[in-house]
């Protein structure tokens, strides 16, 4: 239940995902394409929806999303937002 709850606060910390390039802990972490791949993965798009917007190949698309959660320590994609969406409530306004 708290996972739902963090997930649905997502709006409201939303833009601080959009700017995770900003030189926030986020973005010391990914390359600029694992940002980019990220973003989308926090919009719910599948490794296959993801190559297509991006251009690139189903199995790439899939390496990215790997290194992500590898790079943020999380076990799913879910996990990988959510913890992007803790650090945001955490970090000062």
């Amino acid at each position: 239940l708290h996972d739902v709850t963090l997930l649905r606060r997502h709006e409201r910390v939303g833009w601080r995902i959009e700017a995770i390039d900003d030189g926030g802990p986020i973005s010391a972490r990914l390359t600029r394409r694992e940002t980019d791949v990220f973003r989308l993965m926090a919009a719910g798009l599948t490794a296959r929806e993801i190559a297509d917007r991006l251009g690139i190949r189903h199995g790439t698309a899939r390496n990215h999303v790997q290194q992500i959660l590898e790079k943020l320590g999380a076990r799913s994609r879910v996990d990988a937002v959510l913890r992007v969406v803790r650090e945001a409530e955490e970090a000062p306004r």
